[in-house]
Order: C-alpha cells, then sequence, then structure tokens
C-alpha cells in the first residue's frame, strides 16, 4: 500500500481545480496516493470522506490560497483551516504547509506553524511542493498506520500463547 498524502487546499476557482489536479496526478507518478476533498454537503460526509481519510493519510500537504482582500490583504481558504485543524487533532508529524505570499497568517494556522512556504504563482508553487517532498524525505513506502500482513499456509494453527 503506498503512502498516502491529503492534500488540503481550497477549490473555488477553476484554476485551483486545475492545480490540484494536476498536483495529484504528479504525486501519484511518484508512487503516492493522494487525495483531495473535493464536495462536502453534510456533516456525515466530513465523518465518512475527510476525517475517514485523514485518519487513514500517512502525509499532510496544506496549501493556503488567497480568498477574499481584507484592508489589504487576502484571508485563506476557511475549509483548509479547518482540515487543517482536525489533522492537528489527529497527530499528524509529516506535514508541509504552503501559503500564498498575500494571504494573512491568521487563525489556528497563526499558532501551530508561523513559517510556511510562501509562494506568488503555481509554477512556483508546484516546485516548492516537489523540492519539500524530497527534502522532507516523504516515501510512497512510508505508513503511520500499523499494518501486519501475515502469510500463511492454509490450515496452519498458529500458537500465540
Amino acid at each position: 500500500m503506498a503512502g498516502k498524502i491529503f492534500i488540503s487546499c481550497g477549490q473555488a476557482e477553476n484554476v485551483e481545480k486545475e492545480f490540484v489536479n494536476r498536483l495529484s496526478n504528479f504525486l501519484n507518478k511518484q508512487g503516492f496516493n493522494s487525495y483531495v476533498a473535493i464536495k462536502v454537503k453534510s456533516l456525515g460526509d466530513i465523518n465518512r470522506s475527510i476525517i475517514n481519510e485523514l485518519e487513514d493519510s500517512d502525509y499532510f500537504l496544506f496549501i493556503d490560497f488567497k480568498r477574499e482582500k481584507i484592508n489589504g490583504d487576502y484571508r485563506g481558504s476557511l475549509f483548509s483551516h479547518q482540515e487543517l485543524a482536525i489533522a492537528y487533532y489527529i497527530g499528524f508529524d509529516n506535514v508541509i504547509f504552503f501559503k500564498h505570499k498575500n494571504v494573512r497568517l491568521e487563525g489556528f494556522f497563526k499558532y501551530i506553524q508561523s513559517n510556511p512556504t510562501e509562494f506568488s504563482n503555481y509554477p512556483e508553487l508546484m516546485s516548492a511542493i516537489e523540492s519539500e517532498i524530497k527534502e522532507r524525505e516523504w516515501s510512497p513506502d512510508f505508513s503511520r498506520n500499523l499494518n501486519i500482513n501475515l502469510c500463511l499456509k492454509p490450515n496452519r494453527i498458529i500458537d500465540y500463547q
């Protein structure tokens, strides 16, 4: 089973959807499984999709795209910040943070990560993601979830006492 990367980012605009699709394809070609929350319509969807996928993921990649302008700056994606809070609660050790250079560092993000890698455009972001994954030695062979496979011959009795 390949290492799984949960990609947390907004997808409010078509260009963001196209970027995350390219990113997901790139990660899959590197041997990872990737997950991006596309549509969540109810609390049940959050439980079944977001929380379960986070619990099953090995890595957390956070990208804060800019949203509405507020006093000269931009706020980030609120839904991504909620995913970040859940990931923090679950206890992710392998995380990489990115934010658009004009997005305010605020909310929960401000308190858990004060030095995200900043980006200005999508090609710069893709290059930075590739570099960070390599530098941090994320591996498609790693899993933070215990996974035991026993290869046994049929009818073999194992005494665990």
